[in-house]
């Protein structure tokens, strides 16, 4: 499904080798906390998505949990930042800020996503899940403004959200993948 949403609506996208099974159950064992089904789903087909400019929009399995063991443990940063133990990272921007799920008891949001900003470490939604957070990637780049979602800007403000989301009509996605439904960029499980 995921490569499949790659391959229509963002081919220009880098993507990686699946992560094992096996591989996503050690993050979870080692964080002590549920992978979002989204991700997981995402991380089965590819283990990483690095945009057209090499960002990384999605980390590997070892790099997700290198990051969030680094922002929840790292005793640098407890003088600087707030706590980090209710997120869980899965992405960065050219800017080092970080991408997030919140974390509620042991389980992480999949119908949020979360964006923290190193220069004043704020936590602000970003999107409503990996869906939205693409397409919301793909329209910064595209108009060459990082800062464009710090605007009071929604996805449904831009003609082209629907097409991107669904490929232009040609993708057979799950109806749970559909962005009208209703928890926007959440899929079953």
């Amino acid at each position: 499904m995921w490569t499949r949403f790659f391959e229509v609506s963002w081919p220009q996208c880098k993507l990686r080798e699946p992560a094992s099974q096996a591989l996503l159950e050690k993050c979870e064992d080692e964080l002590n906390v549920s992978i979002p089904l989204p991700l997981q789903q995402l991380l089965r087909e590819t283990n990483g998505v690095a945009d057209p400019s090499n960002e990384c929009l999605i980390f590997s399995v070892e790099e997700m949990l290198e990051c969030t063991e680094d922002m929840w443990f790292n005793t640098d940063y407890e003088q600087r930042f707030q706590p980090f133990v209710s997120l869980l990272f899965f992405g960065t921007d050219a800017s080092d800020n970080l991408f997030a799920y919140p974390i509620l008891g042991d389980k992480p949001d999949k119908s949020k996503v979360f964006k923290w900003r190193r220069d004043n470490d704020s936590r602000m939604y970003y999107a409503d899940g990996l869906e939205q957070y693409f397409y919301k990637r793909w329209k910064c780049l595209e108009q060459g403004d990082t800062s464009l979602w710090d605007q009071k800007l929604s996805c449904k403000d831009f003609d082209d959200y629907k097409t991107f989301i669904t490929g232009g009509g040609g993708a057979d996605f799950s109806p749970d993948f559909a962005p009208d439904s209703s928890t926007p960029g959440s899929m079953s499980g």
